[in-house]
This record gives C-alpha cells, structure tokens and sequence, in this order.
C-alpha cells in the first residue's frame, strides 16, 4: 500500500511538472504573437501612429511596453482594438510625442535569445557593424519613413561617419578609451550602447548592443 500511495504521489508531480511547462510555453507563444502584432503595426506606415510614442520588450517581466502620447484608459483601449491585443501581455506608460519630422531610432529584440555575441551587421569601406546577438534590428525613422540601419546609412545622401554621428549625437558619451580615441555611447531610454572604435591600429568597427552591454577588453582591435 505504501509503494502504491509513493508511486501516486511522483506521477502527480510528473503531471504537474508537464502540465506546469506545456502552459509556460503557451505563454511565451502569446508573447511572441502579441509582440509581432505590435511590431507590425509600429512598422505599418499607413496606421495611425500620432499617439504611438515607442515601444519595448521587458524581458524580466515578460510584457511589452507601450509608450503614448496621450495615456488615458480610452487612448489604451483603442489601441489595442486596432493592434488586436489584449492588456495581458502590455504595459502602458506616458510618454512625449513620436519624432516624426527629424530623425530618431529604436532597436527590436528578439522575444528568446541565447546569443549574446557580436554578429556581423554591415560591412563597407573596410568598416564592420557588429549587432549583439539580443538585438533583432535596429531602425531609423527619419522624415516620418522607417528605414533599417544598413539601409540609412547605403542610402543616406551623407557619408558614413556623419550616419553614425547623427546618432550618437541623440546618445550620452559615457567614456573615451586611451587606446587612440574609442568612444563609447550609451542611452538607458532607448536601451543602446553603441562602441565606435577608433584605435592606434585603424580599427574603427562599431558595436551595438543594448544597455546592459559593456566595454569588454579586445572589442577593438589595439
């Protein structure tokens, strides 16, 4: 009777343990889908975005923050009926109004990462920029049109240098590195550090990582 009562007792907890990791993955599946809604729709440019402000992941809290202009109840209820979510998986915040006019940028993340290296973005004129591997894309919104990165900066009708600087320059110069001029630029609003090297050895690749990210010895090449 007792080997019976113990062996009960273990399949309970078995059933409990699948049943417990069948709904945690359902829910990363709801986040998943309901971050993909809100991304196609900050990336839709015939929506009404003249309250949308941004947008992020916490990761921590698994919830997808939203940013508005105008944060009243009414504003969030309507956005989620256009979106076509529900507050579950959303966090509402009040924000200032989007820049539509001049030029401003914003990094996805993926909704599960494990590589958090440095991959290989764009490549021109002998100079590389890495993404870290929790970052999805990174956008430019200039003029109202959003562009990715490597588009703004092929495309753009300035050189490369002053690509990069137009960004940097909305960022906070947090340190510059005795190995010949590498700088280092961080903003926690928008979750970006951005590493542009500038070494006695010409190394000028630039890394992009998100706020957390750090300077690590042999990023730049000495």
């Amino acid at each position: 009777m007792k080997k019976i009562l113990i062996s009960i007792f273990i399949c309970g907890i078995m059933v409990l343990g699948v049943v417990g990791c069948g709904n945690k993955t359902k829910e990363v599946n709801n986040l998943k889908e309901t971050y993909n809604k809100v991304n196609e729709y900050f990336g839709n440019e015939k929506a009404d975005r003249s309250n949308l402000s941004a947008y992020s992941l916490d990761e921590e809290n698994n919830v997808i923050i939203i940013t508005l202009v105008n944060n009243s109840k009414e504003k969030q209820e309507d956005f989620m009926k256009k979106v076509g979510v529900n507050s579950k998986y959303i966090k509402f915040e009040q924000g200032g109004p989007h820049n539509t006019l001049g030029m401003d940028f914003y990094i996805i993340k993926p909704i599960n990462h494990n590589d958090i290296r440095f991959n290989s973005y764009y490549t021109v004129d002998n100079r590389t920029i890495y993404l870290a591997g929790n970052i999805e894309e990174f956008y430019i919104v200039d003029s109202g049109s959003k562009m990715t990165l490597k588009y703004y900066i092929s495309n753009a009708n300035q050189t490369f240098n002053r690509s990069i600087q137009t960004i940097t320059d909305k960022l906070e110069l947090k340190n510059t590195l005795n190995d010949g001029g590498t700088k280092i630029y961080k903003s926690k609003e928008k979750d970006i550090t951005m590493i542009v090297c500038n070494t006695t050895k010409n190394d000028r690749n630039i890394f992009i990582g998100d706020y957390s990210i750090e300077y690590t010895e042999g990023d730049c090449k000495n």
